[in-house]
C-alpha cells in the first residue's frame, strides 16, 4: 500500500486524501493524486535521495521538501527545528512572515544526524 513505503506516516496521507474527498474532487481527480503520490514514494524519492551521497546536500534537499525555500532552509538555526511538535519554525521567509512546516519523522531524524557531525 502507499503509505507502508511513504517517509510521511500513513496518518498524513490519509488526512490528505481524506481531505479532497471532503472537498467533493472528482473520483480520477482523486485517483490522480492517489498514482501520483503512490509513484513519488516508492520510486522517485526513494532513487532520487539515495543519489546525493552528502548528508548536508540531503538534509537541505529534504528539508525543501517539507515547504520552505531554499534561501529558508540554509538560513535554519538549531533552535528553528521543534522536535516535540515536529515542525520547522521559518523566522525571516517570503515578505519576513513567521510560519510553521512540518517535518517528517524520517526529515527530523535525518538533520539531527547532520547536527551530530
Amino acid at each position: 500500500m502507499l503509505a507502508r513505503k511513504s517517509n510521511l506516516g500513513s496518518e498524513h496521507l490519509r488526512a490528505y486524501l481524506n481531505h479532497l474527498i471532503a472537498q467533493k474532487v472528482s473520483s480520477s481527480y482523486l485517483n490522480i493524486n492517489v498514482a501520483a503520490l503512490r509513484f513519488l514514494h516508492t520510486v522517485t524519492l526513494q532513487h532520487f535521495l539515495a543519489s546525493i551521497p552528502d548528508r548536508k546536500m540531503r538534509a537541505v534537499v529534504t528539508a525543501c521538501a517539507a515547504g520552505p525555500r531554499v534561501f529558508e532552509v540554509v538560513a535554519l538555526r538549531v533552535r528553528d527545528i521543534d522536535s516535540e511538535r515536529i515542525v520547522l519554525q521559518v523566522a525571516d521567509g517570503k515578505g519576513d512572515k513567521k510560519r510553521l512546516a512540518m517535518l517528517s519523522p524520517k526529515l527530523l531524524e535525518l538533520l539531527r544526524a547532520y547536527w551530530k557531525t
